[in-house]
C-alpha cells in the first residue's frame, strides 16, 4: 500500500511541477503584456498632461489678448464720452453716440467722484439696484475688480468710467473651464492605472498626480520618500510642462505586482497542500502499523492464555507433591505475573480503567516482587514523604512503567548498584523520582530517549520508554521526564501525576 502511495505522490508531484512551470511562463508573458499596456497608458497620460499645459498656456494668452482688446475698447468709450462732453452742442455727435451704443458686452458704470451713478451699460437692473449708494458702489468696485478710467470734462473736474471683463469673455471662460477640465480630468484620472507624480526638476513642487494618496503630496518628507521609492523601481523621465521642465515619476500598478507574485503564492499553496498530503500519508501508514501491532499483541495475549492455564494446573499438582512450599508460592507469583502481562497485551489500544489508588503502596508491592527477580547485589529503597498518596491509575499499566524503568536501571548498573524511589507531593501533583546508580545517559541521547526505536542496548526494540511515556501522558494525564543524568553516576526519571483526594468510605 505504501508503494501505491509513493506512486500517487510522484504522479501528483510531476503534475504540480508541470503546472507550476506553465504558470510561471504564462505569468511572465502576462507581466510583459501588462507592462507594455501600462507604459502606453502612462505615455497617453503624460501626453495629455503636456497638451493640457500647452493648451492652458495658449488659452491664457488668448484671454490676455481679449482683455487687452476690451481695455482698448473701454478707453475708446471713455474718449467718446469726453468728446460728447467737450464738443459744442451744434457739432454732430452721432459717431460718438454710435460708438458708445455699439458696446453690447462690456459692463460699465459711469459715476461722479462722490460715487453717484450717472449711467450704466450691460448690467442687469436688479444688480444696479444693489449698488445704488456710494458705499455699495465702492464695495462692488473693490470686490468685483472693476477697472477705472478717469474722464476730465472741466479743469479739475472728473467723471469715472468703471468697467470689468465683458459678459462674452466671462461666458467663454466658463465654457472653456467646464468642458476642458471635465475632458482632461477624465483622461488624466483614467488613463494611468499606475501611481504617477509630475514634479519640477527640484522634486519639491508637484504639478499634477494620479492614483496617489493626496496626503503624500501635502507632506514634503512623505513626498520625498515616495519619489525615492518610485525611482528605485523605474527611472523618471523629463517632459516640458508649460514653460517649465518637469519630471514624471511612476511605478508598476498593484495588479501588475500581484500578477508577478501570484505564481509563487500558488506554488506555496501547492507546497502546503503536499506537506499536508505527506503528513496524512505518513499518519495513515503509522495508523496501519499501530493497527498491525495492536492485532499482534492481542493475538499474543490470546496465545499466552493456553500455556498459562496449563501452568496453573501444574502448580496445583505440585502442591500435592513433596515440594518446598516456597518454591510453589514463587511459581504461582510468576504465573500471576504472566496473567498480568497477558492482560496488558490484550488491553492495547483500549481505554484503560482508572481507579483511585495509593501510589506508595502500589510501588512497594511491585518492588517487593521485583527485588526477588534481580541480582541480590542491587539494593532497592522506597521513601515517601507523605503516605498514603492517592491518584487515579490503572495498576497493571502503572506497574508496567515501573518494570520498564527497573529493567533499564538493572541493565545500566550491570547487576550491581542501588535503585532509590522517592515519592512526594508538590501543590496538586504527586511526583515519583526513580533513581539508579548506572552508566547515565549522554547529553546527545537525552532528547532521543522517548523516541520509538531508540535504544543503546545491543538487543532491544527501543519501545520501552516510548511505551512508558504513552502510558503516563495519554492514559494517566501525567508527565515523565529525565530529571537528571550524569555519565558514570546514574539517572533520575521523574513521573508526575495529578493528585486525587482519598474517597471516604462509610462503615
Amino acid at each position: 500500500m505504501f508503494k501505491n502511495h509513493k506512486r500517487t505522490f510522484a504522479f501528483l508531484l510531476l503534475v504540480f511541477s508541470l503546472l507550476f512551470i506553465g504558470l510561471l511562463f504564462f505569468s511572465k508573458h502576462l507581466v510583459k503584456e501588462l507592462q507594455w499596456e501600462e507604459k502606453n497608458k502612462v505615455s497617453l497620460w503624460v501626453g495629455t498632461v503636456q497638451k493640457r499645459a500647452q493648451l492652458m498656456e495658449d488659452i491664457q494668452e488668448v484671454f490676455e489678448q481679449l482683455d487687452s482688446m476690451e481695455n482698448v475698447r473701454a478707453h475708446l468709450f471713455a474718449m467718446a464720452y469726453r468728446r460728447i462732453i467737450e464738443l459744442p452742442s451744434h457739432v454732430d455727435l452721432t459717431f460718438y453716440e454710435q460708438l458708445i451704443n455699439s458696446n453690447a458686452s462690456i459692463p460699465y458704470i459711469l459715476a461722479d467722484g462722490e460715487g453717484n451713478i450717472n449711467a450704466t451699460r450691460n448690467l442687469p437692473e436688479a444688480y444696479v439696484e444693489t449698488i445704488n449708494t456710494p458705499e455699495k458702489l465702492r464695495q462692488a468696485l473693490a470686490d468685483e475688480h472693476y477697472e477705472t478710467i478717469p474722464i476730465s470734462y472741466l479743469p479739475g473736474q472728473y467723471i469715472f468710467l468703471h468697467y470689468k471683463e465683458s459678459n462674452l469673455s466671462v461666458r467663454l471662460r466658463q465654457l472653456f473651464v467646464e468642458n476642458f477640465e471635465s475632458f482632461t480630468n477624465d483622461v488624466i484620472q483614467n488613463a494611468p492605472s499606475v501611481p504617477v507624480i509630475v514634479t519640477d526638476t527640484t522634486r519639491t513642487e508637484v504639478y499634477t498626480f494620479g492614483n496617489v494618496d493626496s496626503s503624500l503630496i501635502l507632506h514634503p518628507e512623505k513626498l520625498a520618500r515616495t519619489l525615492e521609492e518610485m525611482e528605485k523601481n523605474i527611472a523618471p523621465f523629463r517632459i516640458r510642462y508649460g514653460s517649465n521642465q518637469a519630471l514624471v515619476f511612476y511605478e508598476d500598478s498593484r495588479v501588475l505586482r500581484m500578477t508577478r507574485i501570484f505564481p509563487y503564492i500558488f506554488g506555496a499553496t501547492i507546497i502546503v497542500f503536499f506537506i499536508i498530503l505527506i503528513i496524512g500519508m505518513l499518519y495513515n501508514q503509522q495508523m496501519e502499523h499501530n493497527f498491525l501491532w495492536a492485532g499482534l499483541t492481542k493475538e499474543t495475549a490470546h496465545q499466552l492464555g493456553t500455556p498459562i492455564s496449563a501452568l496453573m494446573a501444574w502448580a496445583e499438582l505440585l502442591k500435592s507433591e513433596p515440594v518446598n512450599p516456597e518454591i510453589v508460592k514463587e511459581i504461582e507469583k510468576d504465573i500471576g505475573r504472566l496473567n498480568i502481562v497477558s492482560r496488558r497485551f490484550s488491553n492495547i489500544e483500549s481505554k484503560p480503567e482508572l481507579q483511585q489508588t495509593d501510589i506508595v503502596e502500589t510501588i512497594r508491592n511491585f518492588m517487593d516482587y521485583f527485588r526477588h527477580r534481580i541480582s541480590s547485589q542491587i539494593n532497592i529503597e522506597v521513601r515517601a514523604e507523605n503516605e498514603p498518596l492517592y491518584a487515579h491509575i490503572n495498576v497493571n499499566l502503572f506497574e508496567w512503567v515501573l518494570e520498564n524503568l527497573g529493567r533499564n536501571a538493572v541493565d545500566a548498573m550491570e547487576g550491581k548498584g542501588e535503585i532509590r524511589i522517592a515519592c512526594g507531593k508538590e501543590k496538586k501533583h504527586i511526583y515519583i523520582d526513580f533513581q539508579d546508580t548506572g552508566k547515565g545517559i549522554s547529553r546527545k541521547n537525552l532528547r532521543k530517549i522517548f523516541l520509538p526505536g531508540f535504544t543503546t542496548k545491543k538487543r532491544g526494540w527501543g519501545v520501552g520508554m516510548t511505551l512508558c511515556q504513552r502510558i503516563i501522558q495519554s492514559y494517566h494525564h501525567g508527565k515523565i521526564e529525565v530529571r537528571q543524568s550524569e555519565i558514570g553516576k546514574g539517572t533520575t526519571f521523574r513521573i508526575t501525576l495529578p493528585e486525587k483526594a482519598p474517597i471516604l468510605r462509610k462503615n
